[in-house]
Parts: structure tokens; C-alpha cells; sequence
């Protein structure tokens, strides 16, 4: 029988346990069956600064890569970017692309580096407190084993000051976690959004500064990598509207 994604529950600030050899089984056995190519997740605006030169950057559900070699241009020779992904194919691919990508970029040596690695574990692979100046995650997050958790580790990982873009989609309307739960399974990441109100309660408890709005538009239930895709939906009477934007966020100084 396959096992449900968990409810979402109330946020455990208490993170910073030390790294541990292995990640937990059940969180290795739920993102095994997450590996989804054409749905809305495999968007990626990447809409970040430009000016990112010499700092420490983490690129979150980085798939094959591509989003890492652009941060890798930016953040130049004196900067670096760590990629984390839960397949190991999209990991092995994209260490194999990255060669050629810092030469192109015309770099001295490769800034960057790639994990199999879960967002709710990002100690495991050794991302120390207040290390980073800048987190970017997709919508990919929406089908986290533990969203609030997710949440937490990337508020551990920021520097004071630091910033998290987070290219998501969110609700108008509080959800259904019966209908987000059996989203998540199917890969869905439109229809197991969290309720912008959610959204903003969770940032504010962690202790993010309120988010910044750019790029809001509509977006329907079954829309997938490209407009002539539709993805997999739960069939439901809920009345939910869904809105992809980018958030800026801070963690205050």
C-alpha cells in the first residue's frame, strides 16, 4: 500500500541537530516516487538579482542543473552555488553538465557543487547555520514531505540579511488537505498549494520578513511545463483559484 504524504503541522523551530549519516527512510521512500518531468513544477523563471558577485548561494529542486550554471555566471569566481536535488540521475547529470558550463562562463574553476539532498535536511550535507546570502526554490516545493520544516531549514541556512526567492504557487482560498495530500502524490504542484494566508503565517513564525510580490498571474489546476500539456488532476468540488508569483523574501539583519 502506498503511503500518504503526511498532513502539514505545526512548524519545529528546533533544526539544528547535527548531521546525521543517512537521510530518514521515510523521507528517501516519499521523494522517491516525486520525480515528475512535464508538470507545472518543471517551470523556472529563475528571477533573481544581478548583481550577485562573490556570495553563497543554494538552488533547491535543482534538477539537471540548468538554474545552478546561470547563479554560477553571476556569483563569479569568488562566489559559489550548491545545487540539491532527490534524484540522483538529475544529480549525476548535472555535476557531468557543469564542466562544461563554468568554462563557458568563462570562469576560473568550477563554483559549483551538487547533492542528493532533501529540503528538510539540508544539515545532512554539512550547509551550516547563517552561511548563505541567497536561497531560490521553484514551485517544486509545494510537494515537500514537510513543507514547514523546508520552510525552517532555509531560514537556518540564510545569513541575517539574507535573501529566499521563492517562485511558488499559492491560493486564494484556505484548502482542502484531503485534495493538497492527493496532489502531492500525483505531482501536482498548482493543486497542493497552500493558502497565500498559510504561506505568509508560516514565513512570519519562522521569522522571515513579509514577502514581496512579483510576476502574479493566474494559473489553472492542470497546467503543466508548457500550455499544450495539461498535468494530472484530483477531481473535487473545491473552488480554489491558484496565482504562480515570485517572492522576495528576507531574514532580518
Amino acid at each position: 500500500m502506498q503511503r500518504a504524504a503526511p498532513k502539514r503541522r505545526e512548524t519545529d523551530l528546533s533544526v539544528d541537530e547535527p548531521a546525521i549519516s543517512q537521510p530518514d527512510p521515510e523521507i528517501v521512500e516519499y521523494y522517491s516516487k516525486k520525480i515528475f518531468e512535464y508538470n507545472f513544477s518543471s517551470m523556472c523563471k529563475m528571477s533573481v538579482p544581478m548583481a550577485l558577485e562573490g556570495q553563497r548561494v543554494l538552488d533547491i529542486g535543482c534538477r539537471r542543473g540548468k538554474g545552478v550554471f546561470k547563479l554560477s555566471s553571476r556569483v563569479g569566481n569568488t562566489g559559489h552555488v550548491i545545487g540539491i536535488d532527490w534524484s540522483d540521475d538529475f544529480i549525476a547529470e548535472a555535476w557531468q553538465r557543469s564542466e562544461r558550463a563554468w568554462r563557458e562562463s568563462r570562469l576560473l574553476h568550477n563554483n559549483m557543487e551538487f547533492h542528493v539532498a532533501y529540503p528538510e535536511d539540508l544539515a545532512r550535507i554539512g550547509i551550516a547555520d547563517d552561511s548563505l546570502d541567497l536561497v531560490f526554490v521553484n514551485s517544486v516545493i509545494n510537494l515537500a514531505y514537510d513543507y514547514d520544516r523546508a520552510f525552517a531549514e532555509m531560514f537556518r541556512v540564510l545569513k541575517p540579511g539574507g535573501l529566499l526567492i521563492c517562485e511558488t504557487v499559492l491560493s486564494n482560498a484556505e484548502r482542502d488537505e484531503t485534495v493538497m495530500s492527493a496532489a502531492r502524490e500525483i505531482g501536482n504542484n498548482v493543486q497542493s498549494a497552500p493558502s497565500k494566508r498559510y504561506f505568509e503565517e508560516l514565513l512570519a513564525h519562522l521569522g522571515f520578513g513579509a514577502p514581496d510580490y512579483l510576476d502574479a498571474t493566474m494559473v489553472a489546476k492542470d497546467a503543466g511545463f508548457k500550455h499544450t500539456y495539461s498535468a494530472p488532476v484530483v477531481e473535487t468540488d473545491e473552488e480554489a483559484l491558484f496565482v504562480a508569483a515570485v517572492a522576495y523574501i528576507r531574514k532580518p539583519d
